[in-house]
């Protein structure tokens, strides 16, 4: 009976641990940050802390192969070196990702410079 009710509570440790760490990988769009990305398809950006973030006011294809990909590249092209991530609000869209006002290094708002 022991080794039943111990295996009870290791697995709802394991249980409470797996959770704790997806809340946490989760994280919280609430802060700005400085951090380099990688553009993503969509106008999504990659942070350096391995968050995904939406470009807040602004939509870009996904799918299309050429119209994605200069979407893509236009990104790429602005978003070099180190951009402030400015949560906006929502916080999150509808697929979860955080939606943030993107400043490149120079100070120029990358979604005006996409426009």
């Amino acid at each position: 009976m022991a080794c039943a009710a111990s295996g009870s509570i290791l697995a709802a440790g394991l249980l409470a641990a797996a959770l704790c760490h997806q809340s946490a990988a989760a994280g919280t769009c609430a802060e700005a940050a400085r951090l380099p990305a990688t553009a993503l398809a969509g106008g999504s950006l990659l942070r350096g802390d391995g968050r995904e973030v939406a470009l807040a006011g602004i939509h870009l294809p996904a799918t299309g192969a050429a119209q994605a990909n200069a979407a893509r590249q236009a990104v790429a092209a602005h978003a070099r070196g180190r951009l402030r991530f400015d949560p906006a609000t929502p916080s999150r869209d509808r697929y979860g990702r955080c939606l943030a006002k993107v400043t490149t290094g120079d100070g120029r708002w990358l979604q005006a410079a996409l426009v």
